[in-house]
């Protein structure tokens, strides 16, 4: 299986392969799959680096995701699964922490 290369919108949900993917989970789809689902408004494209390529904005914006889409634990940090998921890769705590300190300092765009 390649990389995850779309995410469900928020308020959508898509079906395929005897499957079920909610919001904010991420899988890999054809080019033609991929633009039909975008055309209907049910994912967006995400980008295609290379694990370990991820950028300070990239982890800021999986993590912007994930607590869009309430993914987040007790403590309100959001999941480091549902981080990994959008990214494709892993993600530590420490990782995760920091972009939200970033976030939090609002330095993390917007």
């Amino acid at each position: 299986m390649g990389r995850p290369n779309v995410i469900v919108n928020e308020g959508r949900c898509v079906h395929r392969n005897k499957k079920i993917y909610m919001p904010g989970k991420s899988f890999e789809a054809s080019e033609k799959e991929k633009e039909r689902l975008i055309l209907k408004g049910a994912v967006s494209a995400l980008k295609n680096a290379a694990p370990g390529d991820d950028t300070d904005d990239d982890i800021i914006d999986a993590i912007k995701k994930v607590i869009e889409n309430g993914d987040v634990t007790n403590d309100k940090k959001p999941k480091k699964e549902a981080i990994e998921s959008i990214l494709g890769r892993k993600v530590s705590a420490a990782e995760r922490d920091a972009a939200l300190e970033k976030i939090n300092a609002g330095e993390g765009g917007e």
